[in-house]
């Protein structure tokens, strides 16, 4: 009897716990997603001419849950968008920067898609 007391006990608290594991997990792996998108896009704008950086672009990038770049209408089950990403430019006139010029991206990272449940923001600052 004992030791089916402790048993019991000792699985009680192995479940109690794997909720908290789980959310720790999702939680872990939504913020490696959103560093790779970030990455991604970082690198796009990097290789971008700063006069093409005008207005709010029409494209949105689709991204799989790891954060791998991937289309909207997938080949195969695993190409599945689950972010989307958009993004607004703004021109920003600061005199710390040599020409006087420069702009802020501001980057919308919208998921599940097409849910579209949740919402992350990041900037990137960008000068001339």
């Amino acid at each position: 009897m004992v030791a089916i007391a402790v048993f019991s006990f000792s699985m009680l608290t192995i479940v109690g716990l794997l909720g908290t594991g789980l959310t720790s997990a999702e939680g872990s792996s939504r913020n490696l997603a959103m560093a790779n998108i970030e990455r991604f896009e970082r690198a796009n704008l990097e290789a971008t001419a700063y006069t093409n950086l005008v207005g709010t672009p029409s494209v949105t990038n689709y991204f799989t849950d790891a954060g791998c770049p991937t289309v909207l209408n997938p080949v195969s089950s695993s190409d599945n968008p689950y972010y989307s990403v958009s993004y607004t430019t703004n021109s920003l006139v600061n005199s710390l920067t040599s020409s006087g010029a420069a702009k802020i991206i501001q980057t919308s990272v919208v998921y599940p898609y097409p849910a579209n449940a949740y919402t992350n923001t990041f900037c990137f600052f960008i000068a001339q």
